[in-house]
């Protein structure tokens, strides 16, 4: 069971590349994770402080918040049952062992509400502490805190349960067709972004002290305690926790076993089964064959093997999307922050600090960015082995590899800097010198990451 368990884990988090990339990776996402805990727990408890006037405004508004945790843990869960539960190589792998699937099962529940519990504490248990601060609550409180986790997994994760194999269908299908894929989350990728405008921007307001009260009104409020019954299960848990209301905590224990169990019924009947096969009896096109350059036909091998990858949809491709966007976003909160209050009367005494920081923010993008198509090798595979059979000189070769992310890579930040510059952020002339440093930034990175890479397949850096 143990062995199962640490099997899944590497599979779900065991991140290919060399060290610095993975070092790095981590290191950013710890950092953004961190960042968003800050940032939550900060509006959560300026808003509650803000609306503690008006009378219930404080559960519904905790009601609310809770609830859309909830609803982004229950697509937490669903990415992770999916691959837990409807991998094909780990199915294949498991098929050749003598484990009954009882015991595969068990396992790889026992590791979704580990991981589920895990991320739940992070996410969700700092919002308990603000209210306990703002309510200065007995250490029981923050005790009985450590049970919320343990009783939306059971909620959450039934959902996630019941929805992961028409999920891993859909994923299927959308894999067939690259166009579909890529719109769908280019459009994801853009609501999440808007969603992360909205927060960063509520913060800023928050800070700054800027028209934070026009949507703290009564009228909204009541609205708001109106809807409040509609936030399954977080009321019912805002109820317990911070209200003390057992007979709600005895409900919310009803319906998450409901869920549960509605979920482990659909998981169980559809786990191990594998989707026909279909001949299609479709006439084939007739081929046509268009004469291209081998540099060509490179560079076009790969733009497809690097933006036809599920994972880089969501990762690369979608960063280079919306990197303009995001990178806007918190150039123009750091701008605020910089001519508001307190901190723009020291910014007054170095005024070109401001500038440098942006410039900063911008290449911090321009880094991030580039990490996400650093394996120019380990990509491809087993079919790498095809370039060394090919009439190719290696330099074309490794031109492609490297022109390709770069070109796409330049492409964003061009638009970024644009947008910068039109937005007013930056002067023009410092939206060129940004740009030049970008590029001279942009090359020195690729040129490392790619010898990195060759180091790492002649055996010089070791992938372990």
């Amino acid at each position: 069971m143990l062995n199962l368990m640490f099997k899944d884990l590497r599979r779900l988090f065991a991140t290919k590349g060399k060290l610095s990339h993975r070092i790095f990776t981590t290191l950013v996402k710890i950092i953004s994770v961190a960042i968003f805990v800050a940032v939550e727990s900060y509006i959560y408890y300026q808003v509650v402080s803000n609306i503690s006037k008006f009378e219930g405004a404080v559960v519904a508004f905790s009601s609310l918040f809770l609830f859309v945790l909830s609803l982004i843990m229950v697509v937490m869960d669903l990415f992770q049952a999916e691959k837990l539960f409807f991998d094909e190589k780990d199915a294949f792998y498991l098929s050749k062992l003598p484990i009954t699937k009882g015991k595969i099962v068990v396992s790889k529940l026992i590791l979704l509400f580990f991981l589920h519990y895990g991320m739940t504490l992070v996410l969700v248990y700092p919002i308990l502490v603000s209210y306990g601060i703002y309510k200065t609550a007995i250490p029981f409180y923050y005790i009985l805190g450590l049970l919320y986790p343990l009783i939306t997994f059971f909620f959450e994760g039934g959902i996630a349960l019941a929805l992961v194999y028409p999920f891993h269908r859909l994923k299927a299908r959308l894999m067939k067709s690259p166009l579909t894929m890529f719109v769908i989350s280019a459009a994801l990728m853009a609501v999440f972004a808007i969603i992360y405008g909205w927060i960063l921007n509520m913060f800023i307001s928050l800070v700054a002290n800027q028209g934070v009260n026009s949507f703290l009104t009564e009228e909204s409020m009541g609205v708001l305690s109106a809807a409040r019954k509609y936030f399954i299960i977080a009321t019912y848990l805002v109820d317990t926790f911070f209200l003390n209301a057992s007979r709600s905590l005895i409900t919310a224990i009803f319906i998450s076993l409901v869920a549960f169990v509605v979920g482990m019924v659909i998981l169980l009947i559809f786990y191990g089964r594998r989707p026909a096969v279909h001949d299609s009896k479709k006439p084939a096109k007739p081929l046509s064959h268009k004469e291209h350059s081998p540099f060509f036909a490179l560079v076009k091998k790969e733009a497809l093997i690097l933006f036809r990858d599920a994972d880089g949809l969501f990762g690369y491709t979608g960063l280079l999307i919306v990197q303009p966007y995001l990178c806007y976003l918190v150039c123009f909160a750091l701008n605020t922050l910089f001519t508001t209050g307190a901190i723009a009367y020291y910014m007054a005494m170095f005024p070109g600090f401001a500038t440098v920081v942006l410039l900063f923010t911008y290449l911090f993008f321009v880094a991030v960015t580039s990490f996400g198509a650093n394996d120019y090798l380990t990509r491809e595979g087993n079919a790498l082995r095809i370039g060394k059979t090919i009439p190719v000189s290696p330099w074309v070769q490794t031109a492609a590899k490297i022109l390709t992310p770069f070109l796409a890579s330049f492409l964003s930040l061009l638009v970024t800097v644009v947008v910068l510059m039109a937005t007013g952020l930056l002067a023009s002339t410092t939206g060129l010198l940004a740009l030049a440093m970008a590029i001279l930034f942009l090359s020195l990175l690729v040129l490392l990451q790619f010898r990195e890479e060759m180091k790492r397949k002649t055996g010089a850096v070791t992938s372990r």
